[in-house]
């Protein structure tokens, strides 16, 4: 087992990591569009999940083609502060990150799939940036490959010029984030975040045996 001061860099997903939303996401789309996201679906998330640097206007775009630009980034940026305020931090996530970010050697970086004005507009909300070296969305310039491709994880260690095999990613996510992760040859945790007293700690997270065939269920303050 690897102490946490193993690694040069610690990398979190964001969405069901660190947060989750208080209401549901199809719920906030009818009441933006006027109309149930099932209607769309299939274009939204091709439009949202593209290959490449976005951010989020191409999904409106795409389900309101009529719309002009200027429109479009205005429900944009409309939509991207309603779906920010929906979201809460786990208890226990900003000791945390907090903790983790005053460690000597150690960069912290976020890594979360989506385009880049929405994801950033929910990292803001949250009062988050400040802890990490540097946030990603997979929709900014600088990146534009989603996780689980393994060149998402390789441009962020690139970036930091880091080893994979100094690199820790954590996340919700098996397919995402654990088996991306892996993928890149970094070390990875799959965990199941809650607010239960009676979930495992951070340490005890670290300290499993790998590979993991189940999420470990985590509290972030212990």
């Amino acid at each position: 087992m690897k102490n946490i001061e193993a690694f040069k860099l610690i990398g979190f997903d964001m969405d069901g990591t660190l947060c989750y939303p208080t209401q549901k996401f199809d719920l906030i789309f009818e009441r933006a569009f006027g109309f149930p996201k099932s209607k769309v679906a299939d274009v939204w998330m091709n439009a949202l999940m593209q290959t490449g640097p976005r951010t989020g206007i191409e999904a409106f775009k795409a389900v309101l083609p009529n719309i002009s630009e200027d429109e479009a980034q205005k429900k944009l940026l409309r939509f991207s502060a309603l779906w920010a305020k929906q979201q809460m931090l786990f208890e226990g996530v900003v000791p945390m990150l907090k903790f983790l970010s005053q460690m000597p050697d150690v960069t912290l970086v976020l890594i979360t799939n989506g385009p880049s004005t929405m994801q950033h507009h929910v990292i803001d909300y949250l009062n988050i940036r400040q802890y990490f070296d540097r946030a990603f969305t997979t929709g900014d310039v600088d990146m534009g490959y989603n996780k689980p491709d393994p060149q998402c994880f390789e441009k962020a260690a690139k970036l930091f010029h880091v080893n994979a095999d100094e690199c820790l990613f954590i996340g919700d996510g098996q397919v995402n984030d654990y088996n991306g992760a892996k993928s890149a040859l970094w070390d990875a945790r799959w965990v199941s975040p809650c607010n239960d007293d009676k979930a495992g700690s951070f340490e005890d997270c670290l300290a499993l045996i790998q590979p993991q065939k189940t999420a470990f269920k985590i509290n972030w303050c212990l």
